[in-house]
């Protein structure tokens, strides 16, 4: 009864947490607020050719309100956008009613200008439960395969930079994380509470012949599953140049990283911790213009790490203010390790490419944040016709704006720990009366306990033409292939490509209507979570929809 009523202090202090610091807002803040409603109510005709049976006919109706109220001053920003969707499904032998509530808040309040920054999210949203039902379920095909996922987070950041001495960032985050499996899904919910601590130091503006950087990570997933148990991780880098010549010096670097888990059996059950440490040289223009080059050795007791020595190398470049290139060859317990980014920037024209290899887990990728979104959207938006490319990469969303990606990063909700090797690109144009978004991702996720691999590619992209004032075209095609074992350890594939294709007219100063075509199409041997359509499958839908703004 304790725990539960604690539980509950923790969800009820995140939810007042907001209007608290709203409450301290008044009129001598000069705070901007607004609010935004809308109801959308649709028809969708759906004929499913499915490979295991008869041909399918649904006919399915919705009605979706939603809310968007937002509220800035001098010290605090806050968001909270809500939508709920009622639908109602026919076909020859059964009607089914479903109803999906979802929202998303924030607040950030920063007393101290960038100095000290407090900020509270919570949000309730639903997503595929399992790779093989990525793009192919959502409410209105296979809401089945959806899982529920609930997320409260508090985090305090502290960051001084442009000091002469030391720069510092510091940030401590609490998150509360629940996933509800999808009904028909074969794992436990996840439940899970996880503490992230991260610092930074670094050398200050007045450096000349030494420098200097620190960065260290401590998380913790404390999970209510035997199977898993808690998780902990941590995660330390240093560097340091001492310049010989005003372009030339020598470099020094380690890094370290440390797992454990309470779970029985799991290959962490025995803390597995490795170290690097080398010598060589830096060739340095300036602090955005360097390149180090390094002969390291190893520090571990594993019996199965490679202890070899190893050349590493450390490049950040940036080309000029609109491009930018980092690029890390290091090893780790798995092997050699690399990690990238490039980043371009124009006029009309925007791109981010990144590599990255973790040791992570479904909590944890629920819980991060990834930095993918190239459009500022409404905060209520529906498509990218609505959203805009800001004019930097540092850009930060006004009040009621957020920043948008047009991808979903694809992976499994069994939260076993798995090395994580992911390629993501987002590449977006926008210029007179057309926006393209380009989405690319790929994963290779190494399940380490099941001695299993899965591999996901995905590709997406949206666009919008304006071809008058009140008419609107958008179209998005995706596509997906997820290759891998199940929990049967037998090798599966699945395919699925998507096309839509949406008109959308302007009726009058708060009415619109939109009809939109859609064609997914599937096929592999992943065991479908889908009770309906089954595993191979072309499904062809046609929408009607209005829109009423309300305010």
């Amino acid at each position: 009864m304790a725990q539960n009523n604690s539980k509950r202090s923790i969800k009820t202090a995140l939810w007042l947490l907001p209007i608290t610091f709203l409450a301290q807002v008044n009129s001598s803040l000069s705070a901007e607020a607004g609010l935004l409603s809308s109801v959308r109510t649709e028809y969708i005709g759906q004929k499913v050719n499915r490979e295991e049976g008869d041909e399918l006919t649904l006919h399915s109706y919705s009605v979706a309100p939603s809310v968007t109220a937002f509220i800035n001053s001098r010290t605090i920003d806050a968001s909270f956008s809500g939508n709920h969707t009622y639908l109602k499904r026919d076909n020859e032998t059964l009607s089914t009613e479903n109803n999906f509530s979802t929202y998303r808040s924030f607040l950030t309040y920063s007393p101290f200008e960038d100095i000290f920054t407090l900020s509270a999210q919570s949000s309730v949203q639903y997503r595929p439960d399992g790779t093989q039902n990525f793009i192919i379920s959502d409410f209105i095909s296979n809401p089945d395969a959806l899982a529920k996922t609930t997320k409260h987070n508090v985090s305090t950041t502290v960051k001084t930079s442009q000091a002469d001495y030391v720069n510092t960032l510091m940030k401590v985050g609490f998150t509360k994380l629940k996933v509800d499996r999808a009904e028909t899904a074969s794992g436990a919910d996840i439940n899970s509470d996880n503490t992230n601590l991260t610092l930074n130091l670094s050398n200050g503006d007045k450096a000349s012949l030494f420098y200097w950087q620190v960065d260290g990570q401590f998380q913790e997933s404390t999970r209510d599953n035997s199977t898993y148990n808690n998780f902990r991780s941590i995660n330390g880098n240093a560097k340091t140049d001492f310049m010989m010549l005003p372009w030339l010096g020598i470099a020094l670097t380690g890094t370290t990283e440390r797992y454990d888990t309470s779970a029985s059996g799991s290959v962490f059950e025995s803390t597995r911790q490795y170290s690097t440490y080398g010598a060589g040289l830096t060739y340095r223009q300036s602090q955005y213009r360097t390149i180090s080059v390094t002969l390291n050795g190893v520090d571990t007791e594993s019996e199965f790490a490679d202890d070899d020595n190893f050349i590493a190398a450390d490049i950040n470049w940036a080309f000029s203010n609109r491009t930018s290139f980092l690029l890390r060859l290091n090893k780790r317990f798995f092997g050699r390790s690399a990690q990238s980014a490039l980043r371009y920037n124009s006029k009309y024209f925007r791109s981010t490419i990144g590599y990255t290899e973790t040791v992570t887990n479904t909590t944890r990728l629920l819980s991060s944040v990834e930095d993918l979104g190239l459009f500022v959207c409404p905060a209520s938006f529906s498509d990218i016709s609505e959203c805009q490319q800001p004019d930097s990469m540092d850009y930060i969303p006004q009040p009621g704006e957020i920043l948008a990606q047009f991808s979903q990063n694809v992976f499994e909700l069994d939260d076993n720990i798995i090395v994580r090797k992911a390629l993501n690109a987002a590449i977006g144009y926008s210029f007179s009366r057309l926006n393209l978004n380009l989405s690319l991702r790929r994963a290779e996720d190494d399940y380490l306990n099941l001695q299993s691999q899965r591999s996901s590619d995905s590709v997406g992209l949206t666009g919008s033409f304006a071809a008058s004032r009140n008419t609107k075209f958008i179209a998005t095609i995706q596509y997906s292939d997820i290759d891998g074992q199940s929990q049967t350890l037998i090798p599966q594939q699945s395919k699925v490509k998507k096309i839509s294709l949406d008109a959308r007219h302007t009726l009058g100063k708060q009415l619109s209507a939109y009809l939109t075509l859609t064609i997914v199409d599937q096929e592999g041997d992943f065991q479908s979570s889908s009770r309906l359509f089954g595993n191979n499958f072309t499904d062809t839908q046609l929408t009607l929809g209005l829109k009423y703004e309300i305010l």
